[in-house]
Order: structure tokens, then C-alpha cells, then sequence
């Protein structure tokens, strides 16, 4: 983590946007996916809709974050990670290109093994989100982007930012902490997707305290949520696998 890191002022108005956004994050954010997966777990969840409704909250809650940044005058871009000119950003950032290629390869290679028809874990509770048909696809491509833009902006940019400012924490603090917040609102994944989204929020936030840039986070998110969401098949598209050979039993008669 670079030493100099920018400490923003809070006004009024922002801690008021602020604090209503926290509300929603904190509290109304774990409560509805607690909903959602229960929902999905119930097979009442329709790929098309999930994906408008992601669409909203995420835009909803990163024009919180951008109204922030353009009505105090104490808090610049550079506080929410939208300019980054420290040293060695610019190599972090080929890095993480390189990173996201490497996802996004890895994914490929996991669909072809599905396809084919191999034995592969997946992770539980998703068939449920994932696209069926092409407006379904493009939907999901324009949600992975959305979520690796929005939360990249709200969780590593504005609550990082607030920690800070409002909080006076270390900035690696204000980073777990904001991480804490990103693991609870993954709650309708389950468990293991909560973890999941707990390790790649992990290393957003390594990129973003190093670097003081959302651009390398932004590129790995959204490898990754590509990944998850466009090239896992459905389990309706696996391909059939052949029918294990009956056991058959001779009797010793039948032997000799």
C-alpha cells in the first residue's frame, strides 16, 4: 500500500448520501439476498429479471457514489480511486490485464470440459441465474461488466473513501471492512459463493490500495463475473453421458 494516501472531506450532504447508502448495504443488501436465495433455492428465479433487477441496484447505489464525488468539494476523484497516477500503476494494471486473460481462458477450458460431458464441480445454487438463451447472454455480459464497474466504485472506491474520511481508519482497515460489506451482499450465492466472492473482493482490494486506481480491480471483476456467468452451461445443456453397462451375474452352471 502506498504511504500517501489521499484523506477525503465529507460535507453535509455526502455523509447524508453517505449514510443512507450504508443503510441499504449494511442492513436492506444481506436481507433481500437472504430472500433471493431462498427463492433460488425454490426454483422462483427467472435469469432475465435477476439480471434487471442486479442492473438497477448496482447503478442505483454507483450514482450514489458519483453524486458524492461531484457535490463535496472535499472529495475528488482521486479519493474514490477514479485517477491513479502512483508509481508502478501502470504495471499493476498490465498485470491484472494478464490476470483476466488467464480467467477468462481458464473459463473456456471449463466449458469445453462440461460440454464434452466430464465430471465437474460446480458451484452450488447458480443454475438458476444462468442464461438459457442469447437476450439472456447478452444480459448477463452487460451485468458482468455493470457489477465489475458499480461495486468496484462503491465497495474498494466509496466505502474505502469513508472509512478514511468519515472514520479516520487506516486504509487497510477501511478495505477489510468494505470487503466484510461486499461478502455479506453475496449472500444469495450461498456459503461457498459468499467465500468466493470474499476472495475476489480480497484481491480487488489488494490492487486498489496498491495502486489507488479502480482500473485493475474493475478488470479482474469483470473477467471473473463473465466467467461465472457465460461459460458455466446450465445443467440442461450438459450433454448426455452413456449409460454405465448393466452388471450382469452368471451363475457357475452357466460359467462351466
Amino acid at each position: 500500500m502506498q504511504p500517501d494516501w489521499p484523506v477525503p472531506r465529507f460535507d453535509a450532504l455526502s455523509t447524508t448520501l453517505v449514510a443512507l447508502l450504508a443503510v441499504y448495504l449494511f442492513v436492506v443488501g444481506p436481507v433481500l439476498g437472504h430472500r433471493l436465495r431462498r427463492r433460488i433455492q425454490a426454483g422462483r428465479v427467472r435469469p432475465a429479471r435477476f439480471y434487471a433487477e442486479a442492473l438497477v441496484e448496482q447503478w442505483i447505489s454507483a450514482a450514489v457514489a458519483l453524486t458524492v464525488v461531484a457535490t463535496a468539494a472535499g472529495i475528488g476523484r482521486e479519493h474514490v480511486g477514479l485517477v491513479g497516477n502512483r508509481p508502478g500503476t501502470w504495471w499493476w494494471t498490465v498485470y491484472a490485464v494478464v490476470l483476466s486473460l488467464a480467467v477468462l481462458g481458464a473459463g473456456l477450458v471449463l466449458r469445453r470440459r462440461i460440454l464434452r460431458g466430464d465430471a465437474v464441480r460446480r458451484p452450488p445454487g447458480l443454475d438458476a441465474i444462468l442464461p438459457r438463451n442469447p437476450a439472456e447472454r447478452r444480459l448477463a455480459a452487460l451485468v458482468a461488466v455493470s457489477a465489475g464497474v458499480c461495486e468496484e466504485l462503491v465497495y474498494r472506491g466509496l466505502l474505502l473513501a469513508v472509512g478514511v474520511g468519515l472514520f479516520g481508519l487506516h486504509p487497510l482497515l477501511a478495505g477489510l471492512l468494505a470487503l466484510v460489506v461486499f461478502a455479506a451482499n453475496h449472500l444469495y450465492q450461498g456459503r461457498q459463493g459468499m467465500l468466493f466472492a470474499a476472495a475476489i473482493g480480497f484481491a480487488c482490494t489488494g490492487f486498489c490500495l496498491w495502486t489507488g486506481s479502480l482500473i485493475p480491480a474493475i478488470l479482474l471483476h469483470v473477467a471473473i463475473d463473465l466467467r461465472g456467468l457465460l461459460m458455466l452451461p446450465p445443467r440442461e445443456d450438459d450433454p448426455p453421458r452413456a449409460p454405465a453397462a448393466p452388471l450382469v451375474i452368471r451363475s457357475p452352471r452357466e460359467q462351466s
